[in-house]
């Protein structure tokens, strides 16, 4: 019986944790294709939106296994955002940690080397 009221909290939070990494990952992509068309300003803020989205998720899930989707999405669009500080750590997590595809550690190298040389640091 205990288990039975137990199952749909747990199946409601494990959707509202992959609709996070879900609309990060839409926003993200809406910003990629903004910013490939070289509308800047609304490929920022789709950013800025891909980053506090996938950045509530890690809040809320510490210890999920979508942790690393959610530091990929996190770290890169605070990058592209222009948000250094916050990107930072969580590339550098993602790289360290993450196990994910080349192409996706490549654009979170290139994000993270976006933003050393934006804080003048280039040769770390």
């Amino acid at each position: 019986m205990r288990l039975a009221r137990l199952a749909p909290l747990v199946l409601i939070a494990g959707c509202a944790y992959y609709n996070g990494i879900y609309n990060a990952r839409s926003a993200a992509r809406s910003g990629d294709r903004l910013a490939r068309r070289g509308e800047n300003d609304a490929a920022t803020r789709s950013y800025a939106l891909a980053a506090a989205t996938a950045e509530s998720v890690l809040v809320r899930y510490p210890r999920s296994r979508w942790r690393p989707d959610a530091l990929y999405f996190a770290g890169r669009a605070a990058a592209l955002a222009g948000h250094c500080a916050t990107a930072t750590p969580r590339l550098t997590e993602f790289l360290t940690t993450s196990r994910s595809a080349a192409e996706r550690r490549a654009r979170a190298s290139i994000a993270l080397a976006a933003c050393r040389l934006q804080e003048r640091r280039p040769a770390d």
